[in-house]
């Protein structure tokens, strides 16, 4: 338990002594407030969780989470994780009374998680921009800057800075790609031999075998303690231990020597062969190459050459360079590229760069080739081209630019992994400062695809990644890659489609892009805070941009009108998921609904109520069929009626069994259950008919293949027949184990045969209204369940039974929350709480 928790629980024990963990009475001694959960902990990056309520209604209740980077609590109390640390989520109802839960943030075995702050082994945000990574024995080193800027971004919760400030080069090592250590600062200013520094970054460290040394190269601007000022120059720094300290050692101030167009470079990364030799991958800089004029509406400045350098023997200066690549205007502005990058596998060299976008982020444009120094070709063999990588269009690359890859060399396959540079503080890409994505390859062995998820798992000894539990399936959620029209456009201040999604629109209607309210400093952002009369509708989480459906001072209208925006997703696999969204909404709106379909069925979640604050709203249970489904957000509304959304989700839901190991035993006979869980799960247990949490030992065993099967061992006792809910991790599952204590209500016929004769249900029944299932067994039968269409077990509101010749009767009511013609299937087990053979499908037409 962490110190600020341990010190809060012994406060609250000291003025609550006899009173529950957690719940502070009002002033006047009336409507003490609590709940179930005192403590959970949750898997980072978007893991939810419901706090149960008791002592107050819901609606005179109000949440707040004292630490939004860890986690974020909705008006009814769902709880979302965001990055790794501890937050502490407090109830407090209309007269005062407060009640809280202590929430555990942890990353996953082997697991990744994008869109968040990544953290050390400290629990503090790693601060590595315009790095690489590098293994030197069996550790990863990686190596980036620390800005003064990235600090303030972190801080404020995303307010951007517009510069740099550079602080020193940072140094982390990791055995795993997942946890890493912060090793300190290997390099500050003052190993710069300078007297002033402008900027410093795109750095790498490369291990010289021939003086037994490290050396560092990174690109720099501004004067060294000589007086000789570098513009974007190479500066070079030694030390004999890859955790520094490195010192100065040398410098390329003039790259024309060699052949290049300009002094210095434009954006570089170290790319190192697997025979070990290193080689610089950089850009022109600040080159206008005729006849590619720059556009005089655009100030980017435009890369318009792309080199590959080698290194003398001592790797201190540059000694070749190759032109590989010159701009043309087929693709782009003109064709120019940035953020360069070099990985290997299979004898193919792939050199990646972004697009001219400035600090934003941008697609991957990919070019294949032989050789280090080339010849390169686009995906089609096209000389002197390049091509944007399958996959990264539709979310710019996962909101980044490209930094370099990490290759890890497996006994079942070889793992390519994507890094990222999501440049917040400088340009307001969304939250965090990296996100690393896995790159596969298509069926020719050759073109590469970029994997736009949100979180997944690696195993580095089989070279293999998997989707994470976690991860969101919509691509551009937060609308954070937005500055950009389109994949190949030029940036505007505003654009009428959110990238990677499509608008239908009438009477003149478009969505808009809402630049961040209050925290937005260019001249766009502040006009669309004015527009929106100034207020600031942005989250203090979310990042800087949202989705708009509503006319604004800018887009003026009189008319009602009505549009939609939408992403179709393929690619999924069939079963149930759960889709979130936030939201604000002036309400009055004809209709306006958050929905989701897919094959026949459609789930919406009406967003025509008037939501001052961001709401989280929830579609659960919705079934995927066919792999694919649509999402989006519906207006039909009036002209000045409106609706914001953001950080939209779809996510997998992981199916959770528990069985009992007998269905009867005596008062205080200790017996096990058996709770089958993800793998990822920390915390599974049981809570008895009155709420409260029972103790019981656990012991976990890893399934192999993403679940865990957990032996919960405990005893009760009170008699009776017992039903107790299962819960994970401060949820409850909605299933439930059923025994019998100290009585002999169940019947245990181990002779007799366990079978299901017979089953019928209501052939109609409303949404979460309880309807009936008529199941008629074997009086040896011990349980019997329904099952969903994706196999998740459904708890029964009540279930009782009635023998009579022989035969058992079940009674078994229940309730869903999804509209539609389901499917559920019946299953019988005896006493030894296995499943038998025997199976009845039932259908029931779902209505609202």
């Amino acid at each position: 338990m962490k110190t600020r928790k341990l010190l809060a629980v012994l406060l609250t024990f000291a003025l609550l002594f006899g009173c529950m963990q957690g719940v502070v009475f009002a002033a006047d001694g009336t409507s003490p407030l609590s709940l179930a959960q005192t403590e959970i902990t949750m898997l980072e990056g978007g893991d939810v969780t419901q706090l149960d309520l008791f002592g107050a209604d819901a609606g005179d209740v109000t949440w707040a989470s004292d630490d939004v980077k860890v986690a974020r609590v909705s008006p009814d109390g769902i709880v979302t994780s965001v990055g790794i640390g501890s937050a502490l989520i407090t109830a407090t109802a209309a007269d005062g009374a407060t009640a809280s839960c202590y929430v555990d943030v942890i990353t996953g075995d082997d697991m990744i998680t994008n869109d968040v702050f990544y953290r050390d082994t400290d629990g503090n945000p790693i601060q590595s921009q315009a790095g690489n990574i590098q293994k030197f024995g069996d550790k990863y080193y990686w190596y980036g800057a620390r800005y003064g800027s990235g600090i303030t971004y972190y801080e404020s919760n995303g307010a951007k800075t517009g510069g740099s400030n550079f602080q020193a080069v940072t140094c982390y090592t990791s055995t795993d790609l997942v946890n890493w250590d912060y090793e300190g600062d290997v390099m500050t200013s003052k190993d710069l031999n300078s007297r002033m520094t402008w900027w410093v970054g795109r750095m790498g460290v490369m291990y010289n075998a021939k003086n037994d040394n490290y050396v560092l190269a990174t690109q720099f601007s501004g004067m060294l303690n000589s007086g000789e000022s570098l513009d974007n120059g190479v500066l070079y720094a030694v030390s004999d231990s890859p955790t520094g300290p490195f010192k100065y050692a040398s410098c390329d101030a003039d790259l024309r020597e060699l052949g290049c167009f300009s002094k210095g470079t434009g954006d570089q990364t170290i790319f190192v062969d697997d025979d070990g030799t290193p080689y610089l991958i950089f850009c022109s800089n600040g080159v206008t190459v005729p006849p590619y004029q720059q556009d005089p509406d655009n100030t980017l400045r435009e890369r318009d050459i792309i080199y590959v350098g080698e290194f003398n023997e001592d790797y201190t200066h540059l000694e070749k360079i190759t032109k590989v690549y010159e701009g043309n205007e087929e693709y782009g502005r003109s064709g120019g590229r940035e953020a360069n990058s070099m990985f290997t596998i299979n004898g193919k060299y792939y050199l990646v760069s972004s697009d001219l976008r400035g600090w934003n982020s941008s697609p991957s444009f990919v070019m294949i080739g032989d050789s280090p120094t080339g010849p390169f070709t686009d995906m089609n063999g096209k000389p002197n081209s390049s091509l944007p990588m399958e996959g990264g269009v539709s979310t710019f690359s996962h909101v980044t630019q490209v930094s370099n890859f990490v290759k890890v060399q497996g006994t079942e396959d070889t793992l390519i992994l994507f890094l990222g540079d999501r440049w917040s503080d400088m340009a307001g890409n969304g939250i965090g400062y990296n996100a690393w994505c896995p790159i596969t390859f298509a069926e020719d062995g050759i073109t590469p695809i970029f994997n736009d998820v949100s979180q997944f798992e690696i195993d580095l000894e089989k070279g293999t990644w998997s989707v994470g539990e976690n991860n969101n399936y919509i691509h551009n959620p937060s609308f954070e890659c937005d500055r950009v029209a389109g994949a190949l456009g030029a940036i505007q201040s505003y654009v009428n489609t959110p990238n990677g999604w499509e608008v239908e629109s009438t009477a003149g209607q478009v969505a808009q892009i809402n630049y961040g309210g209050n925290r937005g400093t260019s001249a766009a952002e502040k006009e669309f805070q004015l527009l929106t009369d100034g207020k600031a509708y942005c989250s203090p989480i979310f990042g800087n941009y949202s989705w708009y459906h509503g006319y604004t001072k800018r887009n003026e209208g009189t008319d009602a009108y009505k549009t939609k925006t939408k992403q179709t997703i393929t690619n999924l696999e069939d079963g149930s998921y759960t889709m979130y969204g936030w939201v604000r909404s002036s309400g009055g709106q004809a209709a306006c609904d958050m929905y989701l379909k897919s094959g026949d069925q459609e789930y919406k979640a009406s967003l025509a109520n008037k939501m001052d604050d961001w709401t989280q709203i929830v579609l659960s249970d919705v079934q995927i069929t066919g792999g694919q489904c649509e999402i989006g957000v519906y207006s039909d509304a009036a002209a000045d009626q409106w609706v914001m959304f953001d950080d939209l989700a779809l996510i997998k839901n992981v199916p959770v069994s528990a069985e009992a190991s007998k269905a009867a035993c005596k008062v205080n006979e200790p017996f096990s259950v058996n709770v089958t869980t993800s793998k990822y799960a920390q915390k599974p247990y049981l809570v008895s008919e009155s709420g409260s949490g029972l103790v019981s030992t656990r012991e976990a065993v890893d399934n192999g293949d993403g679940t865990a099967t957990w032996t919960l061992t405990l005893s009760l006792g009170s008699k009776g027949d017992r039903t107790l809910s299962v819960y994970v991790d401060g949820m409850d599952t909605g299933l439930d184990v059923n025994i019998a204590v100290g009585t002999t209500s169940v019947s245990v016929e181990p002779d007799n045969e366990v079978k299901l004769i017979s089953a019928k249900a209501d052939k109609t029944a409303k949404v979460n209204e309880p309807f009936t299932a008529t199941i008629q067994t074997s009086t040896s039968v011990a349980k019997v369940r329904l099952f969903n269409e994706s196999g998740m077990g459904l708890a029964p509101t009540s279930c009782t039974y009635v023998d009579k010749d022989g035969v058992r009767t079940w009674t078994y009511t229940l309730s869903v929350g999804t509209p539609g013609i389901r499917s559920f299937n019946v299953k019988v087990a005896g006493s030894d709480m296995q499943w038998a053979e025997d199976t009845e499908a039932l259908q029931v037409r779902i209505t609202r």
